[in-house]
């Protein structure tokens, strides 16, 4: 069982994500696009080119490991990486809270 705090992990995983880009992390109630499932998710809204976002990729991945570690995997932390001018973008905003 994790000693981690969902609230504590959010937080270091924004931290991350912040150290890897310029970008806005929101916390969704859901799935952006197919709705209500178990697991965690946020957007990172990231203001940059497609070739910085495409090469960050990885990090982001391993971040993104990282905190479902320390979460046990319970819930799954899922990931979506998007622009500021592109539809998940606009339901983040929307729809998020932002961390």
């Amino acid at each position: 069982m994790s000693t981690t705090t969902r609230s504590d992990a959010l937080r270091a995983f924004t931290h991350r994500i912040q150290e890897i880009l310029p970008a806005e992390v929101y916390l969704l109630d859901a799935h952006p696009y197919e709705g209500d499932d178990e697991n965690l998710h946020v957007a990172i809204i990231a203001d940059v080119d497609n070739d910085q976002l495409n090469e960050a990729q990885p990090t982001l991945a391993q971040a993104v490991e990282n905190t479902n570690i320390a979460l046990d995997f319970d819930p799954l932390l899922v990931y979506h990486v998007g622009q500021p001018h592109n539809q998940l973008a606009e339901v983040a905003r929307r729809e998020g809270v932002q961390l």
